[in-house]
């Protein structure tokens, strides 16, 4: 009995044994299957975080591209408006100094004609001037009376002809004539070479 009794004890030490060396396997087993388990779940949040940084990245990539497309085309259409700008900017500036060129031509041959027609003018003036110097001279030599009568008609034209002239020539503007005030310098010049002492005419002018 008392064998047994040992016996007993050893196969339920034994057991005991056996049972702690499966738990300790099964806890080691355990432990394993937990670190392997954390190990797969730490590489999958691994990839996870490496797919999503890699997403974030190509986002980035594709955002700061497009920003880059728009920012350039920006810069195009500002520099192409800015050439525009420039380019009428320039044509109106040829515009205006081939205007200038032409006013200052204009200015320049306006000029040329004013003294040229001053020149005329001087030309025109002598010349009457000794044309009625030599008539008078010749009404002075002659005795014929109808001689002297037809010097004093030329002389009155010529006077006339110098009148008009001068009267003319006193208008800075030939369409802006005043024709009463010619007319009315033209006939009293008329009525002192052809009126008589003591003679009154009168005129009506209508312009």
């Amino acid at each position: 009995y008392e064998f047994q009794k040992k016996y007993k004890a050893l196969s339920d030490k034994q057991f005991d044994m056996d049972n702690e060396n499966k738990m300790i396997q099964m806890q080691m087993q355990y432990d394993f299957d937990k670190l392997n388990s954390n190990k797969k779940e730490a590489r999958l949040f691994k990839e996870i975080d490496l797919r999503e940084n890699t997403a974030k990245t190509l986002l980035i990539k594709y955002v700061s591209s497009i920003i880059l497309i728009i920012l350039l085309i920006f810069a195009l259409l500002i520099l192409k408006h800015l050439h525009k700008k420039k380019k009428k900017k320039n044509t109106i500036q040829n515009y205006n100094d081939l205007l200038n060129q032409q006013n200052q031509a204009i200015q320049l041959s306006l000029v040329q004609k004013n003294i040229l027609l001053k020149e005329i003018h001087h030309r025109v003036k002598n010349n009457l001037q000794i044309i009625t110097s030599l008539l008078t001279i010749q009404a002075n030599d002659t005795q014929d009376y109808q001689v002297v009568d037809l010097i004093e008609i030329g002389l009155s034209k010529i006077q006339s002809m110098s009148s008009i002239h001068e009267t003319l020539f006193l208008f800075e503007h030939l369409d802006e004539i005043n024709l009463h005030d010619y007319f009315e310098k033209l006939l009293i010049k008329l009525g002192e070479m052809y009126g008589k002492e003591n003679t009154k005419f009168t005129y009506i002018i209508n312009t």
